[in-house]
């Protein structure tokens, strides 16, 4: 068979039944990071959550490096499935497989069948093919199982009008912002996006009213809001706003103690850059081309809602990369990936030449093979030395 012939019988696995489509791109997923289930230690934050996961069932005092739902989960990995840290890596392998689900419904809804299992497919290659921080089962890996979903029933509340998803959206934020503080940054991107980017395509008389609409209801809510929390803190001994400037507060000494040096911010994401190309290239490049492309098309309008969704959540969660200040680590650019993911399958598979898909389907395979003996190299030591 020619090497045509092999690149052509990549591209139509993504053609055939969902069903079976997504079972190969799940063993692609789950195979080169089946090491991580093994291994007790792949990164110093899962192994921290897990001692002071031992400390609370073992009644002694401790804290929470992360959010309620995560110290839970971590509980439940070491209560019912292994007293180790590998075992929550497994807890984690799941969360990516739902995670590309949801990849593959906002997809499909967006652009087609195709686009959503080839999105959900690179979503699992980039996170089972790399650094040790994709590895581990961070905070950023929870929470992207949430944020996707949110964003997908956010989508279909406002571009559908099933306004009923906007509850599933809310239970979604507030899963997110369990796992870890900074899971509540999709509740502004999806706030932002609603009284400004949506209402861009409004006629002017709708235009004025749904802001009218808008300042009643904050207005409303901030009223409501205020007496609610003084209410608490005055029956139930409840501070509500001594909460959230804590949690603040302490993002705040998070980023103050790492510095805010732009030249060490701009240092740190070159080196990303470079270290994402090495083997990454086809996933990040493509997203970013359809990127520019939409930009430089924005005054023709030849991009759909969709397309401007995706690029629209996709920025914002490039920019606050850096909220965290100079560190700038590989796993805050894990919150990109699902948007990025679906941009970069609309460009491979509908507007890339067919030079460039041939030339993406050998990155990928090298990638994953790459890794594959990449991460069992690593478990051999593990076991044998």
């Amino acid at each position: 068979m020619s090497p045509n012939n092999h690149v052509k019988s990549f591209y139509e696995i993504f053609q055939r039944p969902t069903v079976f489509t997504f079972f190969f791109i799940a063993i692609v997923t789950v195979v080169p990071r089946l090491p991580s289930v093994i291994i007790d230690f792949i990164h110093v934050d899962v192994l921290t959550s897990y001692l002071l996961a031992k400390r609370e069932l073992l009644g002694l005092s401790f804290g929470m490096n992360k959010g309620w739902l995560y110290h839970w989960l971590m509980k439940f990995s070491i209560t019912h499935i292994a007293d180790t840290p590998s075992a929550f890596h497994f807890i984690g392998l799941l969360f990516i497989l739902g995670t590309m689900y949801g990849i593959f419904l906002l997809t499909k809804k967006i652009y087609d069948t195709r686009i959503g299992l080839f999105a959900a497919f690179l979503y699992g290659v980039v996170i089972s093919c790399y650094h040790t921080e994709y590895l581990a089962a961070n905070g950023e890996i929870f929470f992207n199982l949430f944020n996707i979903f949110a964003l997908y029933f956010y989508y279909c509340a406002i571009y559908e009008q099933k306004k009923s998803y906007i509850v599933l959206v809310l239970v979604n934020v507030i899963a997110s912002y369990l796992i870890k503080f900074q899971g509540i940054f999709i509740l502004p991107i999806i706030f932002v996006h609603f009284i400004v980017v949506y209402p861009l395509s409004f006629e002017k008389q709708k235009y004025i009213q749904f802001y009218k609409y808008i300042t009643a209801f904050s207005i409303s809510a901030i009223v409501i809001g205020i007496g609610v929390a003084t209410g608490l803190k005055a029956y139930y001994a409840i501070d509500v706003f001594g909460k959230i400037h804590t949690a603040f507060s302490g993002m705040y000494s998070y980023v103050a103690n790492r510095g805010f040096n732009p030249l060490l911010i701009l240092v740190k994401l070159l080196w990303r850059v470079y270290q994402f190309s090495l083997f990454h290239a086809f996933f990040w490049y493509s997203g970013v081309i359809l990127i520019i492309s939409f930009f430089k098309n924005l005054r023709g309008k030849t991009f759909d809602s969709g397309t401007a969704f995706l690029v629209y959540v996709a920025l914002c969660f490039f920019v606050l990369v850096f909220v965290a200040g100079s560190r700038v680590s590989v796993h805050y650019f894990i919150p990109i990936m699902p948007t990025i993911a679906a941009l970069s399958a609309k460009q491979i598979l509908d507007i890339c030449t067919e030079k460039g898909k041939k030339l993406v389907a050998y990155q990928i395979i090298f990638t994953i093979l790459f890794f594959l003996f990449w991460h069992y190299k690593d478990l051999y030591i593990y076991k044998f030395n």
